[in-house]
């Protein structure tokens, strides 16, 4: 009788662990589903900043060009001067985010290799 009821003890034990495996498998897969979402929204994100990327560098050029001035200018400069200013913010900027930029899409290209998302 003793056989009998560890016998018993030991496949309502085991059925419990498939099931709490069972479950775990069930979350596991929703979690992977998780991420895939992610980093969907963080693509669609990436490749915004791709697209608006030229349009940030040329902001300064275009605004130098239109006449908007910063709140500290008191003189605003004329011809040729105005358009090197606005070239020469410019340039700045690229300079300032382009390290950064491309590390991002460093990062963006090694990850989805990594992982073969698509």
């Amino acid at each position: 009788m003793v056989g009998i009821s560890e016998v018993k003890t030991l496949a309502a034990r085991r059925q419990a662990l498939v099931a709490e495996s069972e479950a775990y498998r069930q979350t596991l897969k929703l979690e992977l589903q998780n991420i895939r979402l992610s980093t969907e929204g963080l693509r669609r994100k990436l490749s915004l900043v791709n697209a608006v990327k030229p349009l940030l560098l040329l902001l300064p050029f275009a605004g130098s060009l239109l006449g908007w001035r910063g709140k500290g200018s008191v003189k605003k400069p004329r011809g040729w001067r105005r358009m090197a200013g606005g070239a020469l913010a410019g340039w700045r900027l690229y300079q300032k985010l382009s390290p950064f930029l491309r590390r991002v899409a460093d990062f963006r290209q090694r990850t989805l290799h990594k992982h073969n998302f698509q």
